[in-house]
């Protein structure tokens, strides 16, 4: 950088110490501000003449469909039917944006207005759908046999809403909102337009038969940095009804649920749907509204009872107990040039979350903490609805805010959705993910780590516990357990990376926390893991015949893998970086002695020249294969602030061997043979795509300071497309896909590919510390940029101005520091900034 005056343009408050963030409660603001800054980065438009159906596709491993949690070599995969020929069908059909708390269940609101995916109900990727022997009921716990095999989903297909629209003269105008038939063939509305940025749906319809502008926002409560306040078990449903006309409009709005639990109806301050039953539905729904001048609830024995009462006047008089269908309808009047919105909260209280298999870790839900049941749901969220509005605009000012590229933005906002769809979150407080719903193992340490950051950024007291908990089910021999829970029994798989990632996450969560008690509580078990990792190198410098993340291609046969090399060794530096701050001398000699061994291990057998092969093997030597995410270690010692695993030099000539003999349109192809390159006609596990090689290669070009931010992000940018503009399942990528055209292959929900929260870090250069409650950055992009930082306790952006000085904005949270440097200066001592806070920097 070039020399630079300094100035402080604000006052700062001197603190002495660092103190923990609390959650400060939001700013109210008003319908018209939230919906006028909504942002999002996709649609798709659905009409009601679309023929949508379902298409085979083959050959695959094995993938979650919109029907079965489980599917095997083949899958029934939603495509619109154009002129007798099946093609991907608009953004929003095959999946979108996950509604509902974190940890609390979610239910998909989908381009066509159909509800889908329901997981509210404790509903888990087992069958629990076959009797014991002498059993009959199939909605208790006694009576579930819950066995991973290909069950089928819990579908809810007559729950839908409707608008009801009349005027002073002609006839009344209901339509179903949506353009996906019902059984009942109600009318449908024409068209509608999807766009999804987590946790917000918005359809906006049209219909040549409408007088009003209908726009309906999906949403649920999501407050970074606050958990709690994210995991509401309710679905808020804000009608917007414009009227264009000169003349009033009288409009109602419509839910209609099936009484999918088996319980009984009543009308209070909403309409409940109770079940008294021990079992997983035991519990309750409740609707309630806000918004209108009328709210009325009445129940049904069919869709066409329901609708034709609706049709009539867009009113209900009566509730009875027992009823196949429960109704809200909700109405106003629109007068010339207004606007209105109506909310509908669809809330839930099921708190007995149980299951039939061995020490399954989650039991109850963590919800029933916060509330009573879904009428208080109902209630308490409703009455704070400006709150959630704030909270949601804060969360996309977090991602949007930026000069970031508009599909990265994207990928960010809608990336952080697996939060909530595949998190369970126990009534003891303990949060885990699964690791897919196609694969149900919960927390495997490989797959938590490449998902972590942005839990610590918005919420890392839970990245905190799920790595705590990896700490008392260590192996007596020092490895670190693979998985948190498996569906298997038997023994752990011992895998090369499980215990470096291990490392990786104890000096991630105290460097960015603080958190003494929990490194004192962690240490013993680093030092563990790293002695195990060290035996385990004795015959060859390097672990020796295992697996890792990559366990489809029979790596352990070989002697020395170089992925696991590499993780090795970005380990031994994470875990002399954290004997130093011990003070545990001779821990760090024995690590920095067989650092000096794995490093001439590297060089002599797994560099060639031009990149580090996939293997080296002392009956077979060196391989001429690419394993493209090779150096997902040294990204892992970029962020950490560790340095280089491998030199410069060398890096930058095994990524641009990757770039030339594994790039496809989709990303880089996992494994390629260099001498004979892939075979066109293989279509097998290892002509795939896994998406965190892409993530890898884009995120160590940053880091190595590459300034072209569109060839960083070439690969990135390959790989999101294919699922955002390419296939359109972009709330629901797989954890492979196929080399060919790109398609899904293998899992489901997967989430590697957050790893691209690393990206703001290595552009701007971010080294954060709260141990030492230094924040530095070193932007490594050309000017003028406006470039988001993350920490977790604020967050916020460092950007050039007009004039070519520089400027530090916080968004949101506080930063207590002792030091704070941009470049190589020092711009302030001793700070504490807070959210609207800015620190200009004077060229």
């Amino acid at each position: 950088m070039n020399r630079i005056t300094y100035i402080l343009i604000i006052a700062f408050a001197l603190c002495s110490h660092l103190t923990s963030i609390a959650s400060v409660k939001s700013q109210p603001v008003s319908w018209n501000d939230f919906s006028k800054q909504l942002r999002f980065g996709n649609s798709g438009t659905v009409s009601s003449d679309m023929e949508i159906k379902y298409a085979t596709v083959k050959p695959i491993f094995y993938v979650e469909t919109d029907d079965k949690w489980f599917a095997k070599k083949e899958f029934e995969y939603l495509h619109l039917l154009e002129e007798g020929k099946a093609v991907n069908p608009p953004s929003g059909i095959r999946s979108s944006v996950p509604l509902g708390g974190i940890g609390a269940g979610t239910v998909e609101l989908r381009a066509d207005g159909r509800l889908r995916d329901w997981n509210i109900f404790n509903n888990m990727p087992f069958n629990a759908g076959k009797k014991k022997k002498g059993k009959d009921k199939l909605d208790s716990f006694e009576g579930l046999e819950e066995v991973f095999t290909p069950g089928k989903k819990t579908h809810v297909d007559d729950a839908f809403m409707g608008l009801r629209v009349k005027g002073a003269a002609g006839s009344p105008v209901a339509v179903a909102l949506r353009t996906a038939p019902l059984k009942d063939q109600l009318p449908s509305v024409q068209r509608i337009n999807y766009s999804g940025a987590y946790p917000v749906s918005r359809l906006a319809f049209s219909d040549d038969c409408l007088s009003l502008e209908a726009t309906l926002y999906a949403y649920s409560e999501f407050r970074i940095r606050d958990a709690a306040r994210s995991a509401t078990p309710c679905v808020l449903f804000s009608l917007e009804l414009r009227n264009p006309t000169r003349e009033p409009m009288d409009a109602s709005f419509l839910f209609n649920m099936p009484n999918s639990i088996g319980g009984t109806y009543s009308a209070g301050e909403g309409l409940t749907l109770t079940r008294s039953k021990p079992g997983l539905t035991h519990g309750s729904m409740t609707f309630a509204a806000t918004g209108a001048d009328k709210v009325t609830y009445g129940t049904g024995g069919s869709v066409s009872d329901v609708w034709a009462d609706f049709e009539e006047d867009g009113q209900f008089t009566s509730v009875v107990s027992k009823a196949n269908y429960g109704v809200i309808s909700a109405s106003a009047r629109i007068e010339p040039g207004q606007t209105r919105v109506i909310t509908i909260a669809m809330a839930w209280y099921f708190p007995d979350r149980l299951s039939s298999r061995e020490n399954f870790p989650i039991k109850g839900n963590y919800y029933s903490n916060l509330f009573e049941s879904s009428s208080d749901v109902a209630k308490t969220v409703l009455g704070r609805l400006p709150e959630t509005w704030s909270d949601l605009l804060e969360w996309q000012r977090a991602c949007f805010d930026n000069s970031l590229p508009k599909w990265f933005q994207d990928a960010l906002v809608n990336g952080a959705s697996n939060i909530a769809k595949i998190g369970l979150w126990g009534k003891d407080g303990k949060y885990y993910q699964w690791e897919s719903f196609s694969c149900p193992n919960i927390e495997p340490i490989h797959v938590t780590l490449a998902r972590a950051l942005p839990f610590m950024f918005f919420f890392p007291e839970l990245e905190k516990q799920i790595i705590r908990d990896f700490g008392p089910i260590q192996q007596e021999d020092g490895y670190v357990t693979e998985k948190i829970w498996s569906r298997m029994t038997g023994r752990s798989r011992i895998l090369g990376d499980c215990s470096p990632v291990f490392i990786f996450a104890v000096q991630m969560i105290y460097q960015w926390t603080g958190d003494e008690v929990f490194f004192n509580e962690m240490w013993p078990h680093v030092k563990r893991a790293v002695e195990w990792q060290i035996e385990r190198s004795q015959q060859f410098g390097l672990p020796n015949h295992m697996k890792c993340t990559y366990d489809l291609s029979g790596f352990d046969k070989y002697s020395v893998l170089g992925y696991n090399g590499v993780m090795h060794i970005a380990g031994l530096k994470s875990a002399i970086s954290m004997g130093t701050m011990k003070g545990d001398h001779a821990f760090v000699d024995q690590c920095e002695e067989n650092l000096r061994l794995a490093r001439k291990t590297l060089s002599e057998k797994l560099w060639n020249g031009s990149f580090y092969p996939c293997y080296w093997d002392e009956k077979k030597g060196r391989s001429d294969m690419i394993h493209t995410d090779v150096l997902y270690g040294q990204l892992w010692a970029y962020i950490l602030g560790l340095g280089e695993v491998v030199p410069a030099d060398t890096l930058k000539s095994h990524l641009a061997m990757e770039e030339e003999y594994a790039n496809t349109p989709y990303g880089l192809r996992m494994l390629v043979d260099t001498q004979n390159g892939a075979d066109p006609n293989g279509r097998t596990k290892d002509d795939t795509i896994w998406q965190i090689a892409n993530v890898t290669w884009s995120g160590l070009n940053f880091f190595l300071g590459n300034e072209d931010m569109k060839h960083s992000l070439s690969q990135t940018e390959n790989m999101v497309k294919n699922w955002s503009r390419n296939w359109n399942d972009q709330w629901n990528y797989t954890g492979m896909y196929t080399a060919w055209d790109g398609g899904p292959y293998c899992n489901s929900h997967y989430d590697r590919h957050l790893m691209f929260w690393s990206f703001p870090l290595a552009m701007t250069g971010q080294n954060y510390s709260a141990v030492d409650k230094r924040l530095s950055f070193d932007p490594k992009q050309l000017a003028p940029y406006r470039l988001p930082f993350y920490t977790p306790t604020a967050n916020g952006v460092l950007e050039t101005m007009a004039d070519g000085s520089m400027q530090l904005q916080l968004f949101s949270g506080e930063l207590n520091l002792t030091e704070l440097v941009i470049g190589e200066k020092t711009v302030g001592r001793d700070l504490s900034l807070k959210a609207g806070d800015k620190v200009q920097v004077n060229r």
